[in-house]
């Protein structure tokens, strides 16, 4: 972290009526940066790597077994190019010889492949959202491991990120009303299934040609119906600009209205074009500062 990182956690986030300020927190999981187009400085970080998890292996220790048969990607799976890298893996462009269709395989390579906790949360991310089929959530088609690490099969969206879009500038209000009321029935779906996504955000936000937005990245999300001792108490997971105060103080207290939260921050930033550092409500407009008042309540 940066000198702006060590501060206390309580003290990332404010609502008042100042500008909007920018993050400059260092990236440390190569999550939804390997979607596409990957992350300029200035841009918001994850925070839940392998190293936050207290199991951090050394360069020398071998992969991780979790019992998985190892398979051979490029037996049904031709490789077109590279999507994006991150420090804990990278995502592929690769067309699936079977179903003659494109496909994005997200794999966990490197010191992230020998520390289980990572792996584990990897694995939860296939099978949080597997069954999850709306046209709002990033599909995945299968999981499993290669040589060298785990992987996911998901769907290839052809498009861009609404980072992407944002960095453009504000969204005309219809257009940022429509997109989040879109995500709003995915993160339904979601949630109806006992699962929170806790990295909500817009690099997390993927967008069809046709303008249609798509959820990604589940890798830090809790599955309420399982516990399996991944968000350890204390631990903090998510990205500090759109992270809500609980989830700040502590992973594990958060639930779907932190998802919701989150959300709230992600229109902030469609409808005024800054990073939700510090919110402003006076640059939101008019018609939606009460809402955003109400969305984003600090406690």
């Amino acid at each position: 972290m940066n000198g702006d990182d060590e501060k206390s956690l309580g003290d990332q986030h404010t609502v008042s009526g100042g500008s909007g300020g920018r993050d400059d927190s260092r990236m440390s999981l190569g999550d939804q940066t390997t979607f596409g187009g990957g992350l300029s400085k200035g841009d918001s970080r994850s925070l839940g790597d392998q190293s936050t998890f207290g199991d951090n292996p050394s360069g020398g220790e071998a992969v991780f077994d979790d019992g998985m048969e190892v398979v051979d990607l490029s037996s049904r799976y031709r490789i077109e190019g590279v999507l994006g890298k991150g420090g804990m893996g990278e995502v592929l462009l690769a067309t699936d010889t079977r179903l003659n269709r494109k496909v994005a395989i997200k794999r966990m390579l490197g010191d992230a492949a020998k520390s289980q906790t990572a792996v584990q949360r990897f694995l939860t991310e296939a099978q949080s959202i597997a069954s999850l089929n709306h046209p709002n959530i990033v599909q995945i088609y299968d999981y499993g491991r290669a040589a060298d690490g785990p992987f996911l099969i998901m769907e290839h969206v052809e498009g861009s990120s609404l980072l992407e879009k944002c960095r453009e500038g504000a969204l005309p209000l219809e257009e940022a009303v429509d997109l989040t009321c879109q995500l709003c029935d995915g993160l339904g779906k979601a949630h109806a299934a006992g699962i929170i996504h806790r990295d909500i955000k817009p690099a997390n936000v993927l967008l069809t040609v046709d303008g249609v937005p798509k959820l990604t990245d589940f890798g830090l999300a809790k599955d309420e119906a399982a516990d399996l001792g991944l968000s350890v108490t204390g631990a903090v997971l998510g990205t500090l600009d759109f992270m809500p105060p609980e989830q700040r103080r502590d992973a594990a207290l958060s639930d779907a209205r932190s998802d919701l939260w989150s959300l709230g921050a992600t229109l902030y930033q469609m409808v005024t074009g800054e990073t939700p550092r510090v919110i402003d409500l006076d640059a939101v407009p008019r018609q939606l500062r009460t809402t955003m008042s109400q969305a984003l309540k600090t406690n």
